[in-house]
């Protein structure tokens, strides 16, 4: 692994900021504002990708509860998510099987009790 370049830290801030006003404000526009231009610094950042996806995907089921909801909005969004969901599987990004999570955090546990029985 090496370190990140200076642009990909910068990315990495935006991504913090994204996430923040997210939780703060809710999906407002500056989130994917936040987040493409993240993406400009970053193109390969595996986080950024499945927040932009998230983005989507609620704009898109957003707009599908109005009541006269803009099918051309819709479908422009539904090649965006597919977009993007088709670059985190270029990627070779795959969510980890609960299963193995456990084994993981297991292992970490171990490490850590190892750790402090060293001390």
């Amino acid at each position: 692994m090496s370190p990140l370049t200076a642009r990909q830290s910068i990315a990495m801030i935006m991504f913090d900021l994204a996430n923040g006003y997210r939780h703060q404000f809710g999906d407002a526009p500056f989130v994917l504002k936040a987040i493409n231009t993240a993406l400009k610094y970053y193109p390969t950042c595996v986080p950024l990708l499945p927040s932009r996806a998230n983005y989507i995907d609620n704009r898109i089921k957003k707009e599908r509860k109005k009541d006269n909801p803009d099918s051309e909005n819709i479908a422009d969004n539904i090649k965006l998510y597919k977009g993007t969901l088709a670059r985190i599987d270029a990627l070779g990004y795959k969510d980890m099987p609960p299963e193995l999570y456990k084994e993981w955090v297991k292992s970490v546990e171990l490490e850590k009790a190892k750790l402090k029985v060293k001390r």
